[in-house]
């Protein structure tokens, strides 16, 4: 009685094995959200691993911030192609996850399922945010590293006559990452300024910045900052 039984069951199974299938290279992609108002391309791979052409009849978004493009529609056997996926954020960038349903001809009722996580990080960074000097020491130059988004080019005030600091700003050989060297004219007495950056995201009107602290620190009873302290955020 087994060996019907068998039968039956392979006679079943054999068909489905013989089905077209679409796979997905990584159906899960996790990338770091665009800046307000700026826009960028994911590509999602496939590629028919079955016997038969598939057609892709529908490809929905769980978000209207999200745009796509598929490379071809009808896919042969053994034929690859894309789905890029173009997320635009328009508001402040956030943790969210964008879902893509897609319809096939393979399997009508059953959808592919995509997932885009998008995590808010931040585009920009600037290490050490405090600079400082001992008072009666070295008037030597400190640096401090900005990384920017490429393509945005960074702006500070020049120092005035009557700042007790005078700093430059270079560009280095990356074009994301900027030097800035700042150098006390004194370190006589106690002082504190404040050196701001600002910029423009690339393709955005929106204006960013950073704050660079600078100190000379009383040599009094005061305790000296950790070396922590030049990671502090403004």
């Amino acid at each position: 009685m087994r060996v019907p039984f068998l039968i039956a069951i392979l006679g079943i199974t054999l068909p489905c094995l013989s089905r077209a299938e679409l796979i997905w290279k990584t159906p899960i992609l996790e990338i770091e959200s665009p800046a307000q108002g700026a826009q960028k391309q994911i590509p999602f791979y496939f590629q028919n691993l079955g016997p038969e052409t598939i057609r892709i009849d529908a490809v929905d978004s769980s978000c209207n911030c999200l745009r796509t493009d598929l490379s071809k529609r009808i896919i042969g056997p053994g034929e690859s192609g894309t789905l890029t996926a173009t997320v635009r954020t328009i508001g402040e960038p956030t943790n969210r996850t964008v879902r893509l349903e897609i319809t096939t001809s393979d399997a009508p009722t059953r959808k592919h399922t995509l997932k885009l996580r998008l995590l808010a990080t931040s585009l920009a960074s600037l290490e050490p945010a405090l600079l400082w000097w001992p008072q009666n020491g070295a008037s030597r130059p400190l640096k401090s590293t900005l990384v920017i988004p490429e393509g945005a080019i960074p702006t500070i005030p020049p120092p005035p006559p009557e700042s007790p600091f005078e700093w430059r700003l270079e560009q280095e050989e990356n074009a994301s990452r900027f030097l800035i060297t700042v150098t006390p004219r004194s370190c006589s007495k106690p002082q504190e300024s404040s050196l701001l950056i600002h910029w423009s995201q690339p393709g955005s009107d929106r204006l960013e910045k950073r704050v660079l602290f600078l100190r000379i620190q009383s040599d009094g009873p005061t305790t000296s900052p950790s070396p922590s302290s030049g990671r502090e955020r403004p």
